[in-house]
């Protein structure tokens, strides 16, 4: 799955080396079994040894900050299995530069920062 990208829809349905998406039939398609399998490989996103998922508390500490910045007006999902979340919205299409500068954010994210698990709280949210 080489040069493989899925930021963009052409390069994603073309595939790097090999076609890796088929339309229309999850069977058929290499992404697919890469993300439930290990028909092609080692399984999508890796877990085992030296790949960690966040824990059950860390998953809810995650979920209270995003309770948190929605009270806040910020459109941010629940996390994913993994503890990603998204934001939606009127924020949803912005760089990181312009998110880091709203004011709406940087307010929510000021008081909301307690909520993030003690390993995310020392990052840098642009000067908060």
């Amino acid at each position: 799955m080489g040069n493989f990208r899925l930021d963009r829809r052409r390069d994603a349905m073309r595939g790097g080396s090999i076609a890796v998406i088929a339309p229309g039939t999850s069977s058929g398609s290499r992404l697919y079994h890469k993300l439930t399998s290990t028909k092609y490989g080692n399984q999508m996103p890796p877990t085992g040894p030296g790949t960690t998922l966040p824990t059950a508390q860390e998953l809810e500490q995650d979920r209270a900050f995003a309770v948190c910045m929605r009270a806040h007006g910020i459109q941010v999902s629940d996390p994913d299995r993994t503890g990603d979340m998204n934001i939606g919205g009127r924020l949803e299409h912005v760089t990181r530069a312009q998110l880091h500068a709203d004011p709406g954010f940087k307010a929510a994210l000021r008081a909301c920062k307690d909520k993030l698990p003690a390993a995310e709280r020392h990052l840098k949210w642009n000067g908060t």
